[in-house]
């Protein structure tokens, strides 16, 4: 049974919620082992199709507003990843603490609540970026939250409205630069 460590989410001086995380060598032999079948898992055979290839990997989407996140899984389901979606900060802790199996998150930074930067932060301090790569999405105007969240760790951001094609392309790149690192 995998190991588990209370993590209390404080948000503006007050505690939030109090969740288990599991323990960070835990996540990292379990995505060394995912990574491992993932690279031997084809029997030598090419794979070319985006969905058997994709299928293999779980985004989470974490936007308060249900459009965005209903864009976001439409265009990620039908190339075949597994989608998780969160409604809130905390809802995307939940699922990172109970579900190591992500593989990459596209985490919206203005959420009431727990904002986008708040998570990030949260998630910097037990996944480094080569782990678990972490796309922010924001409004074009919102050039001072794009920098302070590739201060705390982010990959990578995209601005609204989403280009869904340069969306794919830096989501691939991501995981293919997460799964080369973790080979390395």
């Amino acid at each position: 049974m995998a190991k588990t460590r209370n993590v209390k989410i404080v948000s503006y001086g007050c505690l939030v919620k109090s969740l288990p995380l599991a323990d960070y060598t835990v996540i990292k032999d379990k995505a060394d082992n995912r990574k491992t079948r993932l690279a031997s898992g084809t029997g030598g055979v090419a794979v070319t199709s985006d969905q058997t290839k994709n299928g293999n990997y779980t985004i989470l989407v974490v936007d308060d507003e249900r459009t965005n996140r209903a864009i976001f899984g439409l265009h990620l389901r039908r190339r075949g990843f597994h989608v998780i979606e969160a409604v809130t900060g905390e809802e995307a802790l939940e699922h990172l603490a109970t579900q190591p199996s992500i593989h990459l998150v596209l985490l919206d930074i203005v959420m009431p609540g727990m904002n986008g930067l708040q998570v990030l932060e949260i998630i910097r301090r037990s996944l480094p970026a080569v782990e678990l790569p972490v796309i922010m999405v924001t409004a074009e105007e919102e050039d001072g939250q794009v920098i302070r969240a590739f201060e705390l760790g982010a990959n990578d951001y995209v601005t609204k409205p989403v280009n869904i094609e340069v969306t794919m392309a830096r989501i691939a790149a991501h995981l293919k630069e997460s799964a080369l690192s973790s080979n390395a």
